[in-house]
């Protein structure tokens, strides 16, 4: 009995290269399958001479899938009748209150820009958002009906997620 060693080699190899390619196909599947949840937490304001000059509001965030992702642009978006009035850009309150801006001479309290917010495999996040206005900034918050936490994800695209307001004298429909 003659083996071929040409096409046993062949054979061999290609399905050690057919086999590795559907591997990999069928576990990029897999790790890219699940989603993004984005929970937020209600809206607290900051008043000042009768407006509001801040906000809070607390976001839990959940990413299903085996590989990490994260949110990047992260904004507030406050809207009235399907508009959009006001966009703003929260910052990232730490609980231990610890960022600080260091400076020759000194340092003061600072809180970063929440632009990303990464998000491990199957491990909840929270985060503490916080965000305040200029005065023309809060005549517009006042008239939004609709407030929303925007983000964008590489690999899910566009995550929005309402945030409930407080029925509030300075959050009303009529205009």
């Amino acid at each position: 009995m003659e083996i071929d060693w040409l096409s046993t080699v062949g054979s061999l190899l290609f399905s050690l290269v057919g086999g590795g390619i559907a591997g990999a196909l069928v576990t990029y599947l897999l790790q890219t399958r699940g989603k993004i949840s984005v929970q937020t937490s209600r809206w607290e304001y900051f008043p000042r001479d009768g407006r509001p000059s801040g906000y809070r509001f607390h976001i839990v965030a959940y990413n299903t899938a085996i590989l990490p992702d994260g949110l990047s642009d992260c904004c507030v978006v406050f809207s009235r009748d399907s508009k959009e009035l006001l966009t703003s850009r929260p910052k990232r309150e730490n609980r231990e209150g610890k960022h600080e801006m260091v400076f020759e001479g000194g340092s003061l309290p600072y809180k970063p820009p929440l632009e990303v917010i990464e998000l491990p495999p199957r491990t909840p996040v929270h985060v503490e958002v916080v965000g305040t206005f200029e005065d023309a900034e809060a005549d517009e918050a006042c008239r939004s009906d609709r407030v929303e936490f925007f983000g964008r994800s590489p690999s899910k695209g566009e995550i929005r997620q309402e945030v409930i307001v407080t029925v509030s004298p300075l959050f009303t429909s009529a205009d």
